[in-house]
């Protein structure tokens, strides 16, 4: 599940508060370069990770913030991430503020074999989808450092307007696990439903987690779409922006610490774990 979740700032992500804010009413047209920036508040901007530095840097976040909610182990590495988020396909987006980064969360694409991440605790429902010939993405890997719950949603609203390009191109059904506490804003925000009942996801200490479904094309489809959509369909990112994103491709013999938190992490059997409070 993939609510995003705060927490206090340490040593590692010690940097200069800011916020962030919509992007602007006027159309705006983000072309090929992937890190172009799609909307700022003074140094506060948004991109698309090209190099295994800024995936690491995204996802070490991830790390220490669900580490300081108490609902991941500690690890050499300090990464957190699930096999299937580290593929060629992925799309890793990060908020970044005076040089660090302070948000993120990664666009997972079905795997033919792996599946994604939610598959550990609703598979059956999720294969009911694939049953109907539906193409998934997940949103998973959310976190923010900052406590501020303005500053957090704002850049969760910035961060989903990559997502809504993606998937509403490829008319794709997104998914995406929660804490049932969260639900009502993404439903009331982007339009997205309950399919799956509550459970709980053993992969981060039996928190609980409720299933939430979109099919991205459906909400711009009525006669009065959600004020948010609007606003991303008013501020093209063109297919381009996506085609510079990291592809995990690093040579087995280069340094590579996702590599290697991935094998420590399969090798002890551990199930995957995209979930956040």
């Amino acid at each position: 599940m993939s609510s995003q979740a705060n927490h206090n700032s340490d040593k590692d992500f010690d940097a200069r508060r800011g916020e962030a804010v919509d992007c602007s009413e006027e159309g705006e047209v983000i072309g090929g370069d992937a890190k172009r920036i799609v909307c700022r508040h003074e140094d506060m901007s948004y991109h698309i990770a090209k190099s295994q530095e800024e995936v690491v840097r995204a996802w070490r976040l991830v790390y220490h913030n669900y580490l300081n909610i108490g609902i991941v182990h500690e690890n050499p590495y300090r990464i957190h991430c699930s096999k299937q988020a580290a593929d060629k396909e992925s799309v890793v987006v990060y908020g970044q503020l005076g040089g660090e980064v302070v948000c993120s969360l990664t666009i997972i694409n079905d795997h033919p074999v792996d599946g994604l991440p939610l598959d550990a605790v609703y598979g059956k429902t999720l294969d009911a989808l694939r049953s109907e010939g539906k193409e998934l993405i997940e949103i998973g890997l959310l976190a923010d450092r900052r406590k501020q719950v303005t500053r957090t949603l704002h850049s969760l609203l910035e961060m989903m307007h990559y997502v809504f390009h993606y998937a509403y191109r490829g008319q794709k059904t997104l998914v995406i696990g929660v804490h049932p506490r969260h639900a009502k804003f993404y439903q009331h925000s982007f339009g997205f439903e309950v399919l799956g009942e509550e459970t709980t996801h053993p992969s981060v200490k039996d928190n609980p987690v409720v299933y939430l479904g979109l099919d991205w094309y459906k909400p711009m489809a009525v006669e009065k779409p959600l004020k948010q959509l609007v606003k991303y369909a008013k501020n093209v990112i063109e297919p381009e922006a996506f085609m510079g994103r990291y592809h995990f491709s690093e040579p087995k013999d280069y340094a590579c610490p996702i590599r290697d938190y991935l094998a420590d992490q399969y090798e002890k059997g551990d199930s995957d774990s995209d979930v956040a409070a």
